[in-house]
């Protein structure tokens, strides 16, 4: 998938500004499952770098990610430390990728059928 690209290739980035994201350990558990994509449309121009990071961590959660929580430990981790433009570039990215992800799987989704089988009686 385009994100999980993209986090690598953050991550694996030679400048330590640039790799910031690592430092959430992400891992990706299941397909995504978003319903409310509020997150997705909260532009990061308005918000502090600990707001984008708790911004993110929403969509990451939702889209099937397990990381590390940076926002209670905002001020030790290196992310805080980065330049705030930065962040909110890496968060517009993300919230970018993380839409067109959640578009494609409403069109796959959107072809299953499901059927409600009453439960068997005894």
């Amino acid at each position: 998938m385009m994100t999980s690209e993209y986090i690598a290739s953050r991550t694996a980035t030679a400048s330590s500004d640039e790799a910031w994201i690592s430092e959430w350990s992400l891992v990706r558990l299941a397909p995504n499952v978003v319903t409310d994509v509020t997150a997705i449309t909260v532009p990061p121009s308005t918000l502090s770098p600990r707001e984008c990071a708790a911004l993110t961590q929403t969509l990451f959660f939702e889209m099937g990610f397990r990381f590390r929580n940076l926002v209670p430990e905002w001020f030790q981790a290196r992310a805080s430390r980065v330049d705030p433009s930065l962040v909110r570039v890496v968060v517009e990215d993300l919230q970018q990728l993380l839409a067109v992800e959640f578009l494609e799987w409403l069109g796959v989704i959107s072809d299953v059928v499901t059927r409600i089988v009453p439960a068997l009686s005894f």
